[in-house]
């Protein structure tokens, strides 16, 4: 296998996770804070060199840009844990995602963990419950995928 595959599949896997949410509702149905100036940027895949543009839409919503496709994504913020909703605009395809992220202390790196949908069944039909089950489930390991790992482009 060539040295670069095993990062072309990590970050097929990230692209394939967002490109095919799973879950019919958001965690939250409005944001539970305003969008974040630290978070809007242009950020690079520290491995793949993937490129994921973050835009400040209203004062609750972001538009990001991945890999050819377009999201909406707020802050759905619960237990403590910094949980973003990310709905896919494709019209055939009307999903979402949902992330957890951190920011370094210079803000310059951002990583995100993708919350699976192997401990979150997918057709978990409304808000509460999924958020009754993200509670539920917050010490369990699986319940997010790995880091993926970005830097800020100036």
């Amino acid at each position: 296998m060539h040295a670069a595959q095993p990062l072309r599949i990590v970050f097929s896997l990230l692209a394939l996770v967002l490109a095919g949410c799973e879950f019919s509702v958001p965690i939250t149905e409005k944001p539970t804070q305003p969008t974040n100036d630290k978070l809007v940027g242009t950020w690079k895949s520290v491995k793949g060199g993937e490129v994921m543009k973050v835009r400040q839409l209203d004062a609750a919503t972001y538009v990001v840009s991945y890999d050819g496709d377009l999201y909406a994504a707020h802050h759905s913020d619960l237990g403590g844990v910094p949980f973003v909703s990310v709905l896919h605009l494709a019209p055939e395809n009307r999903k979402y995602a949902f992330v957890t992220w951190r920011l370094s202390d210079a803000d310059d790196r951002l990583t995100l963990r993708v919350v699976s949908s192997k401990v979150i069944p997918p057709d978990t039909a409304d808000s509460t419950t999924l958020r009754t089950l993200l509670e539920k489930h917050a010490k369990n390991p699986a319940l997010l995928g790995p880091d993926f790992h970005y830097t800020r482009e100036r």
